[in-house]
């Protein structure tokens, strides 16, 4: 016997759903492959499955189950904690997006075994979910298609009882649901993005800053080329370090009078040490907590590492052109890489372009002393270079600051401390007229960067006799501070200069005024709202790294420690929180084991009546006595029209399961849309499933009082 034209249209419109879901899903990933579900949403329009073993649909609702979920964490952690890499997400998303395609097609071939709102309607809606991954994709009029879809099917009940009987109130109530549905949807898809964008830029604007990339790290820096410096909020690095230090990613000697250039020197490669020749189980402990080998650095033999070396752990989240950023008089790198190498400014340089994601460096904190032991002739004659159009005013400048210097540790001071006191720094310096922006920033405009403060002070301190290198990296202070780690961001990226003292080594200083930087590189004032992400963050990064790395195990360890720490007494509150859940668990399973037993015992389920209609709840009744004698009854915890669905041909024929359905539709509308059933209708159901279960032997009938 043909479908009745309700269950037909009910059917179709859940096609359009599923096949706009995968559509969707395709266009925003661009996977031709998803395509191919078509086919079983297609064979669902003149065919279903109507029987499955218990185990394969227990199976497949709970693996459905599994991939809902981890689209919406996939969707949380894009959302809140993006730190993972872009292979990663791409595939973990893919992942979602066809196992949901198939449990959606699946559901809807399945639909008479299967029940909808657990199963067909979760997989879809994540499906849709995951193709929102990508809010650049062309899906925007597939997803209002879905919603559409969603809408009619939720409409067709109303419908289905012709559209003159729908009461006016009704039919308001359902326009004003669209309309709301609408507004909310066209809010969160258009309105929210742009809001939150420009807002953020008024933000940054106030700041003085702007999300641009920040290229001041490379192998080549030129001054006068940008009239406003504009700096970037994004994360860089996270440091968890004993000590904030300034971390060196690379130091220049050759000056051109345009620009600072890092010319390649000669580099040694680091030797591998074995954790075992460090003294200290603290040491070896946090050693051991990173991946990869230890490289001793030129200098001090392993065995004279002591506790009090500063301990300094970095995670990257974008490599800097294969360089590795470290504070100085390093002692000891540990990274997962198979070489490292160092120039003669320390500078350490990794064997693979790409740089690595996390490493730790072992150093002593010596005061502004940067790298000590003597020099070589060759580097204090580049430390020492000008050209030799170097502007005439600049040398007058520097023979005033060194008169009457009586060391180069005095010149240097005075140097330092004259830029910060007679000049300011800002991030609009303006366009530069002359070759010669060193000059041009001394003797006209008197305001600038940190590249122009630290090419002043390297140029003039030159000029005096004291061999300086101009430094570029992170500058770390305790502002950067979020919870146990400091948050590095591009817009911290910094210069400065070492100078060189006989008897000291390189020693570092910052011309910069320091209170005027703060203030400008303060960052946005954020809330404990973004503190609390920012330890999410950190915490998933860390993790995330470890087990890329495959190291479970320490990866794991670490979690563990970090749950101790987070937490005091983590592994007695923990067990007690766990027991706690078990004991739960069981005594819901057992109260819900206690109610089934009691309610499956007794003869037909008595529904809520309902004051307008009340023999609508009596029919309802007898339907459950009927389904009972016919060896299906219905469990007191599943809904009518659910348990209708769950019913095999075998156990009641086409004419029940149609009148079934009417009988179940119309309390629905009745109990839930406020629209009671004429008199007349309410007879008519009467007559008709009285008629159709009268050749069953049921003792009870339907009456109209």
């Amino acid at each position: 016997m043909p479908e009745p034209i309700n269950a037909r249209l009910e059917q179709f419109i859940l096609f359009v759903l599923v096949c706009v879901a995968i559509a969707a899903f395709g266009t925003a990933l661009d996977q031709p492959l998803v395509w191919s579900f078509w086919l079983p949403c297609v064979v669902s329009v003149f065919w279903r499955i109507q029987r499955v073993p218990a185990w394969l649909g227990t199976g497949a609702r709970f693996l459905a189950h599994i991939f809902e979920t981890f689209a919406l964490v996939l969707g949380l952690i894009f959302m809140a904690y993006p730190v993972l890499s872009a292979g990663t997400a791409t595939g973990l998303t893919l992942l979602a997006g066809f196992g949901l395609s198939l449990f959606a097609s699946l559901f809807l071939l399945g639909t008479p075994v299967w029940p909808r709102a657990t199963t067909l309607f979760p997989a879809t809606l994540g499906l849709l979910v995951v193709a929102c991954f990508n809010p650049g994709a062309k899906h925007r009029p597939l997803l209002a298609g879905a919603g559409a879809a969603v809408f009619a099917y939720l409409s067709l009940p109303i419908l289905a009882r012709g559209v003159r009987k729908v009461p006016f109130a009704q039919w308001l109530r359902l326009a004003s649901f669209a309309l709301l549905s609408a507004m909310v949807a066209g809010f969160s898809i258009v309105v929210v993005p742009r809001l939150q964008s420009q807002t953020e830029n008024m933000a940054f604007q106030f700041f003085q800053t702007n999300i641009t990339a920040y290229s001041g790290l490379s192998d080549a820096t030129r001054l006068g080329d940008l009239e406003e410096l504009k700096l970037s909020s994004r994360v860089a690095m996270r440091v968890w370090t004993d000590h904030p230090q300034d971390l060196r990613a690379r130091a220049y000697a050759h000056f051109d009078g345009r620009g600072w250039t890092a010319r390649p020197g000669i580099s040694n490669s680091l030797r591998t040490v074995g954790l075992d020749a460090i003294p200290g189980g603290e040491i070896r402990e946090w050693l051991q907590q990173i991946p990869g080998s230890a490289y001793a650095v030129l200098g001090p033999e392993p065995s004279q590492i002591s506790n009090s070396c500063v301990r300094t752990r970095i995670i990257q989240n974008a490599f800097n052109n294969g360089m590795m950023v470290t504070p100085g008089n390093k002692l000891l790198v540990r990274a997962a890489l198979p070489s490292l190498r160092v120039d003669a400014q320390e500078n350490i340089q990794p064997s693979s372009v790409a740089g690595v994601e996390i490493y730790g460096i072992l150093n002593r904190y010596q005061g502004d002393s940067v790298q000590v032991g003597q020099a070589s002739g060759q580097e204090l004659k580049e430390a020492l270079e000008l050209p030799e159009n170097t502007d005439p005013r600049v040398h007058e400048l520097a023979t005033r600051l060194a008169e009457g210097a009586s060391s180069p540790r005095e010149k240097l001071r005075r140097t330092v401390s004259y830029l910060q006191h007679e000049y300011h720094y800002t991030l609009k310096v303006g366009s530069f007229h002359s070759s010669q922006p060193v000059a041009e920033f001394l003797f006209e405009k008197k305001k600038g960067y940190c590249q122009y403060f630290a090419s002043a002070a390297a140029v003039l301190l030159r000029q005096e006799g004291v061999p300086t290198r101009y430094v570029s990296g992170f500058h770390l202070t305790e502002n950067n501070r979020s919870g146990d780690h400091y948050v590095v961001r591009e817009m911290d990226a910094h210069a400065w200069i070492e100078s060189y003292i006989p008897g000291e080594g390189w020693v570092q200083a910052d011309p910069t005024p320091a209170a005027e930087y703060e203030s400008l590189h303060a960052g946005l004032s954020r809330g404990w709202l973004a503190g609390a992400l920012e330890w999410g963050q950190a915490k998933i990064a860390a993790i995330l790294v470890h087990l890329r790395a495959g190291d479970w195990r320490t990866g794991l360890r670490w979690l563990w420690e970090q749950s101790k720490e987070s937490l005091p007494g983590f592994p007695f509150i923990s067990s007690g929180l766990t027991l706690a859940a078990i004991v739960l668990v069981w005594r819901a399973r057992y109260m819900r084991w206690r109610k089934l037993v009691h309610q499956n015992g007794t003869a037909g389920v008595q529904l809520e009546p309902i004051e307008s209609a009340p023999e609508l709840a009596q029919l309802l009744g007898h339907l459950d006595a009927y389904w009972s004698k016919c060896g299906v009854a219905r469990p007191a915890h599943r809904a009518p029209l659910e348990h209708l669905e769950t019913i095999t041909a075998e156990k009641v024929s086409p004419d029940i399961r149609r009148a079934s359905r009417h009988l179940i539709e119309t309390y629905y509308l009745a109990s839930f849309g406020g629209m009671a059933p004429p008199t007349e209708e309410l007879r008519t159901l009467q007559r008709e499933f009285a008629c159709l279960t009268s050749s069953s032997s049921t003792d009870e009938r339907p009456r109209v009082q």
